[in-house]
């Protein structure tokens, strides 16, 4: 039986492999460029110190290579270091031209007669040339390692600046050094000593000569050089970002894909800006826009087209950025887009939200639009008016004026003027699909007044619906607190976007090449949008709510009392009266309580919406109502004594008879259709989230029940719970810990990774079969699968094995989505986001390892596979290496990237190497392999069994051997030792509780959890 790796991919979509495999190159470009970095930064330092000096001059260079004191030469080893470090060919084929012709020249001058050449320069020449022969050596060998090309642009303009301007500078040399000519001779030797210095220094013409021009006049010279040289590079590079455009056919298949797939990414749109280039899928159903920035190759947003197309065209941009030596980087990605770049080996982290407004849900009305509100009102009082039209509509000056040159019809312009009809803003608005807009341009006039682009977005979304449109994107906000502020004034739904690179490393520069200049994804923050005017709605309610609360207490009402008695909640009274009429009576009495998460007044009744854990019910009140309105507030919990009655409209109500505060609320609640408005408060203070959203108190139950039925689960077949120690004097294996230290023994402890060694100890002891449910931890990265703090399912059985134990996790999850859904399923988000239902009830496929990986990477692999050829398919799937990695690190970054990654349904991987199993028994048929296995569903492990190495002796080398891994743990004697009393045949099993929470779910782990590790608070904007 074998797994299902992924999607299924069309045959036509399928990618045979690259002719030029991706192969990680060596060190050595990099140290060739270091080395030419220290020629260059030798050569202008000499070059500056000769002003000074002669015997700078006399005696520069080096013993090894010679270094001319001369900043045009070191402007040119400078460029060709940038090159060498960059892996580009031709730097390959300079240097190997530069070191041949140094060995040619070094053959010359040792072959010379002592009367031209003395001892000296000969033994000079002599070493010279043999590090030339080496250095060309050393080319040959590495020449794999340069494969990037260089971009195509306009070498012949570049080839004429280079000509004219240096003949132009040596024409000004020569005329310098006439002026200023130190100890040189006639006209022919002046000409050639100029001729000399601008070219470099590099070449003497005349060996014999002694005479040379003052040392600024040389510092001049070598200057006007490196000025042609860079003017040169300069004409080279501008016009290889003038080719670097799209190509109408390529804009025309871009729009095309956008028209059928526009709607699925807001950024989308940015493909057809001529200052990108796109990479297609092999069928050309989807590419990936980008542009290159100081070696970066930069998409922006999702690939466009059909997601089923996505890996090709991404495998595409990859070999693009690799024929290159680009960095390939992502900005803006959304969730789907981030899984697809982390498919192709990209690191995805969260780097910011997209702020969209919804049509029909946008309104002016309510308290947390009141700043927008007051800005719009004031705005029309003082004459402002608003168009809005397509730019279609808009006449072509109007365009020239407004400095717009969009060529698409479909765009959108929005216009503020002034009370004397002058424009004081605009927004430019393009294509999200047939029914959204992504903005795109903001500009606002000097002397416009405050808030005129919340009146203009409000204009925006009151024509919408004539328009067509039902969703706005205002851009991605990052992560700084005025952005957000600034976005959230407005309600926006968050949709979270993610920034992708090959290496988190890199990230920095990613960061500087998104923000340099161009067309890209806007940040809607401070700069598009006014700071100044009312202040957001916490700051004007707090101050009012505490009043409240001061005034109650002062007249002797305890705003937070002991108790109250309830004698039903709301869900029992729902289903006690369910079917009633308009306008029934039940003469039931009853007590309930909850808080109030929704106010209506109608003069002479008010309505309230309680909700307690159980569901909502309406409270109305028509008794006292000034008491009523004067005390309570939206979020204060209350408790309501009364009839149960219908209203008119036949809504199960509690008619107040009596009613008590029971704890008054200080801070106004989130929207509660939206919640919380900034993204990042959905997990830092999920008590808001679970408030307004019914969608977060029903998974939080479903995971409670989930983890509850692991539990119990095991205690029905007879496992005994335990609690074992979260400080560990050992670091324990498998990650990276957090530590800490007892202060009063000094100690350095660990907050555990397992609790496994603790576990076995009790089976020595004689527990035959023990569990642990609790709290472990991990000192790594966080994103979509990981926390630091996570909860983890620990259990052992004794005389069981790998076998026992893999039927035991089927059951466990098996019965957890019972537990959560009643049935065995599993929701999984689909290619439109969309949750898809999942059967689990079936026997769950056990793959062996090497069987997996040898569909992964598509030949026969083994036990018996040697290194290079590891390394060679590596090589061939793109899959990334260090060289210097052993036999078990290429098999494990194999398998997550080729195995792992591409797992759909729940599947067992078996038989694992022993490397990469260093707490499990070696399998009975094979030394080389494990007794292990790896439980996968949908690109995540879910947890791992095996058969228990029970022989301390064995236990003992494998620490040993673990220990020489500077990454390896520090062994944990005290448990070695507990082995020595003689532990029976054992499986061990290991359940994240997280990961199966996720599993069922279909969310991502920081959401299934209640209180997530998130960043540092900013401040808070509901």
């Amino acid at each position: 039986m074998t797994a299902t790796l992924g999607p299924p991919v069309l045959r036509s979509e399928t990618i045979a492999p690259p002719p030029a495999p991706a192969r990680r190159p060596g060190r050595v470009p990099k140290v060739l460029a270091a080395i030419l970095w220290v020629v260059a930064l030798v050569a202008a330092l000499a070059a500056v110190a000769g002003v000074f000096t002669d015997e700078v001059r006399r005696e520069a260079g080096a013993p090894l290579v010679p270094i001319p004191p001369n900043l045009g030469y070191a402007v040119c080893v400078a460029v060709l270091a940038a090159a060498t470090v960059r892996r580009k060919r031709i730097a390959w084929w300079l240097l190997l031209g530069y070191f041949a012709v140094a060995v040619v020249v070094s053959t010359v001058l040792l072959g010379m007669p002592a009367s031209r050449v003395d001892d000296e320069d000969k033994l000079v020449a002599a070493v010279h040339g043999g590090v030339a022969v080496l250095a060309v050596l050393v080319l040959t060998v590495v020449r794999r390692d340069f494969v990037a090309r260089v971009r195509r642009g306009a070498q012949g303009p570049a080839v004429a600046v280079f000509v004219v301007l240096m003949g132009l500078f040596v024409g000004l040399g020569y005329a310098l050094v006439t002026a200023y000519p130190g100890t040189l001779g006639g006209t022919a030797e002046r000409l050639a000593y100029a001729a000399e210095k601008v070219f470099g220094g590099a070449v003497v013409t005349d060996l014999d000569r002694d005479g040379r021009a003052p040392g600024w006049v040389d510092l001049v010279l070598g200057l006007l050089g490196g000025v042609a040289l860079l003017a040169a590079l300069w004409t080279l590079r501008r016009s290889q970002r003038a080719a670097a455009v799209l190509p109408p056919d390529d804009e025309q298949r871009i729009r095309t894909l956008l028209t059928r797939y526009g709607d699925r990414d807001s950024l989308g749109y940015l493909a057809t800006r001529r200052d990108r280039v796109a990479a297609f899928s092999p069928t050309g159903r989807a590419a990936v826009s980008y542009r290159v920035v100081h070696g970066i190759g930069l998409a922006t947003g999702d690939p466009i087209g059909d997601p089923t197309a996505w890996g090709p065209a991404v495998e595409a941009w990859l070999e693009q950025a690799r024929a290159y030596s680009w960095t390939p980087a992502v900005a803006g990605a959304s969730e789907d887009g981030a899984v697809a770049y982390a498919r192709a080996g990209l690191a995805a982290t969260q780097a910011g939200d997209e702020a969209v407004l919804h049509s029909g849900e946008f309104t002016l009305d309510g308290r947390t639009m009141r700043p927008v509100r007051q800005a719009v009102n004031r705005l029309e009082r003082a004459g402002y008016t608003a168009r809005v039209r397509r730019h279609a509509d808009v006449p072509d000056e109007e365009m020239r004026a407004a400095s717009l040159h969009n060529g698409d019809g479909r765009c959108v312009l929005a216009e503020a003027y002034d009370g004397d009809g002058e424009r004081a803003a605009l927004l430019s608005l393009a294509p999200w699909g047939p029914h959204g807009l992504y903005l795109d341009v903001v500009r606002r006039a000097p002397g416009a007044d405050d808030g005129v682009v919340d009146f203009l977005v409000a204009a925006l979304m009151r024509e919408a619906p004539r328009l067509g449109v039902d969703r706005v994107s205002l851009g991605v906000a990052d992560d700084t607190n005025a952005i957000y502020r600034a976005s959230a004034r407005y309600q926006p739904q968050w949709i979270p976007r993610y920034v992708c690179a090959a290496d988190r490393r890199d990230l920095p520069r990613v960061w500087r090449a998104a923000a340099m200049p161009a067309p890209a994804a806007p940040a809607f923050g401070p700069a598009a949008l006014d700071e100044e005017g009312p202040a957001p709605e916490p700051a004007d309610q707090s101050p009012a709510r505490m009043a409240k609360r001061d005034r109650l207490r002062n007249s002797g009402v305890d705003p937070y009392p002991a108790g109250f008695h309830r004698t039903d909640n709301t869900v029992a009274v729902a289903i006690r009266h369910e079917g009633l009429g308009p306008d029934a009576r039940t003469g039931d009495m009853v007590a309930v309580a909850g808080r109030i998460v929704q106010l209506r007044d109608h003069g002479g009744v008010c309505f309230a919406t309680i909700r307690d854990w159980t569901g909502d019910l309406q409270v109305l009140v028509d008794d006292d109502i000034d008491a009523w309105r004067s005390t309570v507030d939206v979020g204060d919990h209350v408790g309501v004594r009364g009839e149960v009655v219908t209203s008119r409209r036949g809504e199960l109500s509690v008619r107040a008879e009596s009613w008590q505060l029971t704890a008054k609320c200080l801070r106004p609640l989130p929207d509660r259709r939206r919640g919380p408005a900034a993204p990042d408060i959905r997990p830092r203070d999920r008590y808001l989230d679970l408030v307004t959203s019914p969608e977060a108190r029903d998974l939080l139950r479903g995971r409670s029940a989930a983890v509850h039925s692991l539990r119990e689960s095991l205690l029905d077949r007879g496992y005994l719970e335990v609690e074992t120690p979260v400080l560990h004097r050992f670091p324990g294996t498998g990650a990276r810990p957090l530590t800490t230290r007892l202060g009063a023994y000094d100690l350095r402890l660990y907050l555990r990774v397992t609790p496994g060694p603790y576990l076995k100890r009790l089976v020595v002891a004689g527990v035959e079969r023990v569990f642990e449910l609790g709290r472990a931890f991990r000192n790594e990265g966080v994103d979509v699968r990981h926390n630091p703090e996570f909860t983890l399912l620990e259990a052992y059985q004794a005389y069981a094995d790998h076998r026992t134990m893999r039927g035991l996790a089927q059951a466990l999850v098996q019965r957890a989505a019972l537990a959560a859904y009643g049935s065995t399923v599993a929701y999984q988000p689909g290619a439109n986001g969309t949750l898809i239902e999942h059967d689990l009830s079936m026997q769950w496929p056990a793959v062996p390892f090497y069987h997996a990986l040898s569909d992964g990477v598509g030949e026969y692999l083994s036990a018996d596979t040697e290194l290079h050829t590891l390394r060679r398919m590596c090589d061939a799937n793109g899959v990334l290496h260090d060289p210097r990695w052993g036999r078990g690190a290429l098999l494990a970054e194999m398998y997550g990237r080729l195995v792992e990654a591409r797992t759909t349904t729940p599947t067992f991987y078996t038989d694992f190497p022993i490397e990469l199993a260093p707490v499990a028994r070696a399998h009975r048929t094979d030394p080389r392999l494990a007794e292990h296995w790896d439980l996968v569903a949908f690109g995540t492990g879910i947890g791992t069994g095996r058969s228990e190495v029970t022989d301390p002796v064995e236990q003992r080398r494998r620490f040993a051997g673990a220990a020489g891994d500077p990454e390896g743990a520090e062994p944990d004697v005290d448990f070695v030792r507990a082995l020595e009393y003689a532990m029976p045949p054992t499986g061990g099993l290991a359940l994240g509780a997280d990961r199966v929470v996720a599993l069922l779910t279909g969310r991502p782990i920081r959401e299934t959890m209640p209180f997530p590790l998130v960043r540092g608070a900013r401040t808070r904007q509901y």
